[in-house]
């Protein structure tokens, strides 16, 4: 029986002695039946680990923790939980999702061995003793696709994600950790053994395009969770969703809370773009503060952070460089899958050129919009006035590139069938990119070029 402590009718992370008591009296009866009991450790915010962290001091040796392998949500290469490793004398497991929940979900090709095994190495280190992996998830309505159902619901298996577990599944059981053995078994069975090497080729890089695609550096920009909202996470308002806000002084509010302390102004006050200090920062206030960015767990990523937030040169400079060479593997892929067409099975190659095209889209929208962001950033912060033009036209740019990328691909479509599934996808479906770029020129007050 897993116990959880958020995300439930009631929240009880931060109240030590409740938790406690809670935790021992289930773990009783669960003994009394001959369970198991495991407590989940998953929190939205640090503070709320603090009473978490008091309980497990406190509770009973037999009881299991399941841990998250990042801090909070799934953001791709973040930082290990610091509680991994953290109890030393208590079995522990790690929860990790090699679907995609926030990375694309079932829309990309996905294969993140590099990553999974930098995380593996870790947990074998901090004596973890299983993984649980989530294999699979309801994707929820698609913003653009008028025919949804079929897609709602899919697996890792068959698309890229499945190398993923074919790694987990060798190191977990102690056969090999070796990342391109787990990937070419993988590509053996799909594919068969004649094209298994280049099918690995082609789908060894595809998890360091979808995470360039999320990211700046090391924090992801803006909610990574398709299908949630328009522009959900990318202007710097609260989320109007029920999350919690964060204040300087720790408080957790909601966005009522936070409504009524700042005089019922606070979702207005931050509508649009405005400079402000850094001891005035708070969370969801910009797309790179959330809950789950490096930072809020780990302080030495806080002056990078405030680098980011404010769009440094130095961090631009990286994420046009991280961006050509995502954009030069994603091409690389596409044209190895070419060279295959008439030997790969034609499902195979369908489905797979699809997912291909779609990563190529998703870093091109996403790692635009980013440039663009964090431009207006710094066209924000600078005193220049030569910096600030040079700046929207660079913005204007950006922008202009996701309009007509987008346009060129937006009425595409795949429909076919796949490890014995009928699919339908819509390219882009889970954004509504038009509104993307709407809401960004509505945030930072720039009118559409005529």
């Amino acid at each position: 029986i897993v116990l959880k402590v958020t995300e439930s009718k009631f929240w009880v992370a931060q109240d030590e002695k409740f938790l406690t008591r809670l935790v021992e009296t289930i773990h009783e009866v669960c003994t009394g039946l001959g369970k198991k009991l495991f407590l989940n450790t998953f929190a939205w915010h640090p503070e709320q680990v603090e009473g978490i962290v008091a309980a497990i001091r406190r509770i009973h040796p037999g009881i299991i923790l399941q841990i998250k392998c990042v801090p909070q949500d799934w953001a791709p290469g973040n930082i290990h939980h610091p509680l991994i490793g953290a109890f030393p004398d208590r079995h522990q497991i790690v929860e990790v999702d090699i679907f995609g929940e926030n990375a694309g979900m079932h829309y990309v090709a996905n294969c993140r061995l590099t990553e999974l095994k930098r995380q593996f190495d870790y947990w074998a280190a901090q004596g973890v003793e299983g993984i649980q992996a989530r294999v699979a998830r309801f994707a929820g309505a698609s913003c653009a696709d008028p025919e949804p159902t079929r897609t709602r619901y899919d697996t890792i298996l068959g698309a890229a994600q499945e190398a993923n577990l074919w790694f987990l599944g060798a190191a977990a059981s102690g056969q090999s950790d070796d990342p391109e053995a787990a990937l070419r078994q993988f590509t053996a069975c799909r594919f068969g053994k004649e094209v298994k090497e280049e099918m690995a080729v082609i789908l060894r890089h595809t998890g360091e395009v979808v995470q360039e695609a999320q990211c700046v550096g090391p924090f992801t920009f803006g909610r990574q969770h398709p299908l949630k909202g328009i522009t959900r996470g990318y202007p710097a308002v609260p989320d109007p969703q029920g999350s919690f806000l964060v204040t300087p002084e720790g408080a957790l509010l909601t966005v009522a809370e936070a409504n009524e302390l700042h005089g019922g102004n606070f979702m207005n006050r931050l509508r649009v773009a405005e400079r402000y200090e850094d001891e005035d920062d708070m969370i969801n206030r910009n797309p790179f503060h959330l809950n789950w960015a490096a930072f809020r767990w780990d302080s030495s990523y806080l002056p990078l952070y405030q680098k980011t937030r404010k769009g440094e040169p130095e961090i631009i400079r990286k994420k046009e460089n991280s961006y050509a060479e995502a954009l030069r593997l994603a091409n690389a892929s596409i044209e190895g899958l070419m060279r295959l067409k008439g030997r790969l099975d034609n499902a195979a190659f369908a489905f797979y050129k699809w997912k291909l095209d779609e990563n190529r889209y998703y870093l091109i929208v996403r790692s635009e919009l980013a440039l663009a962001w964090l431009k207006a950033e710094r066209r924000l912060y600078s005193d220049s006035e030569t910096e600030r033009h040079s700046r929207l036209l660079e913005i204007e740019n950006h922008l202009s590139q996701i309009d007509k990328y987008h346009g060129q691909h937006c009425q595409e479509i795949y429909e076919g069938v796949w490890m014995g599934r009928e699919r339908r996808f819509l390219r882009g479906s889970y954004f509504d990119t038009p509104g993307l770029l709407a809401e960004f020129r509505r945030f930072w007050t720039i009118s559409k070029a005529q």
